[in-house]
C-alpha cells in the first residue's frame, strides 16, 4: 500500500484553514509539534537517565554504560554511510 501522507498532510492542511481559518489550523498543527516533543522528551529522559541506572545495577556498572554508548555510536556511523553516498546516475 503506497504512503498517503505526503498528499494527505496537505489535503488535510487545507480542509483545515478552509473550516476552522488559518490560525486554528497552525494552532492545531503546534499542538501536535508540542505533543510529539514531549513524547520525544520522555523517552530520551528515560533512556539518557535509567539507562546508566539500569546499567549499574544490571549490568555490571559503568563499563556496561560505555559499551552501550560505543555500540549506539557506532550503529550510527554505519548507518549514515549508506545514506552519504550518492546513487549512481544511470548512463
Amino acid at each position: 500500500m503506497p504512503p498517503t501522507h505526503p498528499v494527505g498532510g496537505g489535503a488535510f492542511a487545507g480542509v483545515a484553514v478552509a473550516a476552522f481559518g488559518p490560525g486554528w489550523a497552525l494552532a492545531a498543527d503546534a499542538a501536535g509539534i508540542l505533543q510529539y516533543s514531549l513524547v520525544f522528551m520522555a523517552c530520551s529522559w528515560g533512556y539518557r537517565v535509567l539507562g546508566p541506572v539500569v546499567a549499574r545495577t544490571s549490568l555490571g556498572g559503568p563499563a556496561a554504560w560505555g559499551e552501550i554508548l560505543v555500540a549506539e555510536s557506532l550503529g550510527l556511523v554505519v548507518g549514515a554511510g549508506p545514506s552519504s553516498v550518492p546513487p549512481a546516475l544511470p548512463s
